[in-house]
């Protein structure tokens, strides 16, 4: 009787680890992100410096931009199948005048949070001030 046991459990242990459904890999997942003009509503947006995002699980990233990118393109890592919200923080720099030209002011920082899909197309946003997104919070695009 014990020899038929042995077999049996062994076909039934080694079928249960080949029928198990595989766990689900994360991504890494390209977000657009642009700051509205209304967050610099003198002489506009110079451009974009930084972006950082963390969220769900180890999804992350954290990127450096040449000061004159208008929509920067980061890569999110360790996105989840599902998908999963993000909080974004984008360190921008508005145009100051200097003289007759412009340049670069101090840094600022606008945040929001928004969705990151697991796989396939991911949208562009525009983080918009919360005074013209009319909700109380920052909207985007």
């Amino acid at each position: 009787m014990k020899k038929i046991l042995l077999p049996a459990a062994s076909i039934a242990l080694a079928s249960a680890a080949v029928l198990a459904p595989p766990a689900a890999a994360s991504s890494t997942q390209t977000l657009r992100v642009s700051v509205d003009g209304r967050y610099c509503p003198e002489f506009g947006v110079y451009g974009i410096s930084h972006i950082n995002v963390n969220g769900t699980g180890d999804l992350r990233a954290d990127q450096n931009f040449i000061w004159n990118t208008q929509t920067a393109e980061t890569p999110i890592g360790s996105v989840p199948p599902e998908g999963a919200l993000a909080n974004i923080t984008v360190t921008y720099h508005c145009n100051v005048q200097v003289l007759w030209w412009h340049e670069a002011g101090s840094a600022q920082q606008a945040t929001g949070t928004r969705w990151v899909n697991g796989s396939g197309w991911q949208p562009s946003y525009t983080l918009v001030p919360a005074a013209a997104a009319g909700n109380g919070a920052t909207a985007g695009r």
